[in-house]
């Protein structure tokens, strides 16, 4: 079965000016106003930036949209107010805002990749995906104009990598994930891209190779030393999966990201309080960006018998990421712990559909017939 690791709605999305979503851990001072002059643009977007770098959206939103309306032609403000769009998950806004950076220039490859993205989210975050059938078709012909722009941006083949994944094709979106890797070879984020495609295409150990290389191409970066740590893990290293999880707590230890993955290390190591301590840290810091702690709670949460905990856990689970069967399947189970077995057979049937090979899923539908 296939399986999937979730890094919130952003997921295997870097951003930098050629690599959309780059974990970007500095952070640049915002410009100093001059005692008596008005600000301008850029006091507004380098104000913007610190925002967004801090992860202060709101407060970047402000500042972007003000250095706009000073400069309707700045690219830059242009480029990172529809990235702060994304971030406040206002998808149709930022359409916009990246339609109007093509138009402005035409070359523009963040602009398409950031376009792409918004139609990714939208069906990724859609509650019903007769809505959105279309967006993955429209975020690959975007992707063509990408290419057209730039044929060598490893962050185009990157973007179309998560596009094909979602639409099921793992030869294409593994296919481009390398092609990413191979154009930036030391870039930490293409890799970990990569590394999560070939864990949930069943290839734990190229995934754990690659992330690897992604670890000792950015050492600091907590994300991906956590991820390595939660795949070591489910290897069965929980020795090697503690000490990269200890590393990652030492460089962000109050990052959703971080303690999620803790959480489920301490799962996967059958320490349950921790894992419960741990993963509900995470949601709390992040309520509605990492779909897979509120899964793992609901695990904890099943296992223990709390079925009321586990629905709620799981509810949540699917409400952020609808594509995941795994996530479908016990969603269904814990409608069937609480006795709702209607409901319960129409999630298993959902989780067959997203993955058709799914064994468990049709042996608990056939039970339910």
């Amino acid at each position: 079965m296939k399986r999937l690791i979730t890094l919130g709605l952003c997921l295997l999305a870097p951003i930098t000016f050629d690599v959309a979503f780059a974990q970007n851990s500095s952070q640049s001072t915002p410009a100093k106003k001059t005692t008596g002059t008005t600000p301008t643009a850029q006091n507004y977007l380098a104000l913007g930036k610190y925002y967004y770098n801090s992860g202060r959206y709101d407060a970047a939103y402000a500042a972007f949209r003000t250095a706009i309306e000073l400069d309707k032609k700045n690219k830059d403000a242009l480029l990172y107010l529809g990235r702060t769009q994304i971030q406040l998950k206002l998808y149709t806004a930022a359409q916009d805002s990246f339609k109007q950076l093509v138009a402005l220039d035409a070359r523009n490859v963040s602009a398409y990749i950031g376009l792409a993205q918004t139609y990714r989210y939208q069906y990724i975050t859609a509650k019903d995906l007769s809505t959105v059938k279309n967006n993955l078709d429209q975020a690959l012909n975007i992707l063509e104009d990408a290419e057209n722009a730039n044929p060598k941006s490893a962050s185009v083949f990157n973007e179309r990598a998560l596009v094909y994944n979602l639409k099921g094709d793992d030869s294409k979106a593994l296919e481009n994930a390398r092609k990413a890797s191979e154009l930036a070879a030391d870039d930490a984020i293409i890799l970990a891209n990569y590394a999560r495609l070939q864990y949930e295409a069943g290839n734990m150990n190229g995934a754990v190779d690659t992330l690897q290389k992604a670890v000792i191409a950015d050492p600091t970066d907590p994300i991906n030393r956590a991820l390595y740590g939660r795949l070591l893990a489910e290897k069965g290293d929980l020795k090697a999966a503690n000490l990269e999880i200890a590393q990652a707590l030492r460089f962000k230890p109050q990052t959703a990201t971080v303690l999620g993955y803790a959480g489920i290390v301490n799962y996967l190591a059958k320490d349950m309080n921790n894992a419960r301590t741990n993963l509900s840290q995470a949601v709390q810091k992040d309520p509605a960006r990492y779909p897979e702690f509120y899964f793992y709670l609901g695990r904890i949460a099943l296992d223990g018998g709390n079925s009321k905990d586990a629905h709620a856990n799981f509810t949540k689970a699917v409400t952020l990421n609808g594509t995941n069967a795994e996530f479908r399947f016990y969603f269904a189970k814990s409608l069937e712990a609480i006795g709702d077995k209607a409901n319960a057979r129409t999630q298993y049937q959902k989780a067959l559909e997203l993955n058709k090979g799914y064994k468990d899923a049709q042996e608990a539908l056939d039970r339910l017939k």
